[in-house]
């Protein structure tokens, strides 16, 4: 990269190495510590990241320090004490500027239901979650932390960092992320109030600037540019009109959950391995809890109520973990059950490759539901009258979108009531996929 070669000291350069230092100093945010033991039960790495938060201050006493030499090429200096046998690494976490002046966005994958505070939706048997576009409004009233999710996404993209585990490590070895003195604690118990700690269990690998996903204390996250942000509009969202024999265009506002939708069901973002082995460590997880309270003489009945074991059968898509009143938005303390699977387990995988086994196979687009029940022809419908269903299929890879045309059905019964409508997404003028929308009773 060129930075690279241009913080470093032994190639010829006719610049003044200075400003450069400055920025790069300017540009941290927490400094961070690994460490790693081994798992015994699968032999792999299990990593813990402390990250401290620090000021420009802090940043200019240490690049001050005599006894401290920090390396700009690979962001990070070394410190040792006699007591210790090896020196310990402090890496340099940067984030140049905020990445939403830039255009980029958070999504979360929520369920829709009673339950859901946030927003009240139709929901039908094929879906009941949905990508959420986080605003700042969630960031401000502590819903969802940004600090404490780019602290992650910054840290996981650190260029050396990236080099020390993979997403299938984390995958079976959740990532520990202890932040320290971060802002984002203030909602933890006095006892804790200085660290919040939080579990990485998967990790596209994707560089800053592209689609990022991750899974964060059982919940699913997409970090990628809104496609509104683009300065050509290279994407565009389209439907067509059987009636009429034309492609129209989705009002601009449904964008950035029609993109997450699609994103989510790339292979490359999240696949297919990484939803199954979630979805047996969710399963583990519950026996493992269940199994704990009837130990300890708790009845069955208030372990987990019938409506919620039932729920919990049908939903594949979020791990199953302890509340807690985490700044990320009632994120888990814990980490889920690390799931191995074995060359016996195979067949099962296999088994399991088809789309009703895609976490993401049928998303509700809650934004366009609004858009549409905001139209005057629609302003006196029932919320229950509208539900749309963005459901995708999959080519013999397992890795190519394509249409998935299903018998549409009523939101709540078996029952026939609505139809399908073929969507488009194209890229530059280029269609990349087929989509089907399925959507119940009314007119589009």
């Amino acid at each position: 990269e060129i930075e690279d070669i241009t913080l470093q000291a032994n190639v010829p350069t006719i610049f003044n190495l200075e400003p450069f230092k400055k920025k790069a100093l300017l540009s941290v945010k927490w400094i961070a510590v690994l460490s790693a033991t081994v798992n015994e039960d699968n032999h792999l790495p299990q990593y813990s990241l402390d990250l401290t938060k620090v000021t420009a201050d802090g940043m200019q006493a240490i690049a001050s320090d005599p006894e401290i030499n920090i390396d700009y090429n690979s962001m990070l200096y070394k410190t040792s004490t006699p007591q210790q046998t090896r020196k310990t690494f402090h890496y340099l976490i940067t984030m140049d500027s905020d990445p939403t002046e830039q255009g980029f966005i958070w999504a979360v994958w929520e369920k829709a239901g009673k339950k859901n505070k946030r927003k009240k939706t139709a929901f039908n048997h094929l879906a009941r979650w949905y990508w959420q576009i986080l605003s700042d409004e969630d960031n401000r009233n502590g819903t969802y932390d940004f600090e404490v999710l780019y602290g992650i996404l910054a840290a996981l993209n650190h260029k050396v960092l990236r080099t020390q585990f993979d997403g299938y490590t984390l995958n079976r070895n959740p990532l520990k992320f202890r932040f320290i003195n971060n802002k984002g604690a203030a909602a933890a118990t006095a006892a804790t109030a200085a660290v919040d700690t939080h579990y990485v269990s998967w990790w596209n690998m994707a560089r800053m600037s592209k689609c990022n996903a991750l899974i964060v204390d059982g919940k699913h996250f997409l970090h990628l540019k809104s496609p509104l942000k683009y300065v050509y509009t290279a994407v565009e969202w389209m439907w067509y009109n059987n009636d009429t024999s034309q492609d129209i265009k989705y009002d601009r506002s449904c964008y950035e959950q029609l993109e997450c939708s699609y994103q989510s069901n790339m292979e490359t973002n999240f696949p297919l391995q990484i939803l199954i082995n979630t979805e047996m460590g969710r399963r583990k997880t519950r026996q493992k809890r269940k199994k704990r309270k009837q130990q300890q003489n708790i009845p069955a009945t208030v372990v987990e109520s019938p409506v919620e074991d039932e729920e919990e059968k049908n939903d594949v898509s979020v791990t199953s973990h302890s509340r807690s009143s985490s700044a990320i938005g009632a994120f888990a303390n814990q980490p889920q059950t690390a799931v191995v699977l074995k060359e016996s387990d195979e067949n099962a995988v296999a088994a399991q490759s088809n789309d009703a086994h895609r976490t993401f196979a049928h998303c509700l687009l809650t934004d366009l539901n609004e858009y549409m029940r905001a139209l005057k022809k629609h302003a006196d419908r029932d919320p229950k009258d509208l539900c749309y269903v963005l459901s995708f299929g999959f080519s013999d890879d397992s890795k190519t979108p394509l249409s998935n045309m299903q018998q549409n059905r009523s939101s709540r019964s078996s029952k026939g009531g609505g139809f399908t409508r073929d969507v488009y997404r194209t890229y530059n003028g280029r269609y990349c996929t087929l989509l089907g929308l399925q959507r119940h009773q009314g007119d589009i």
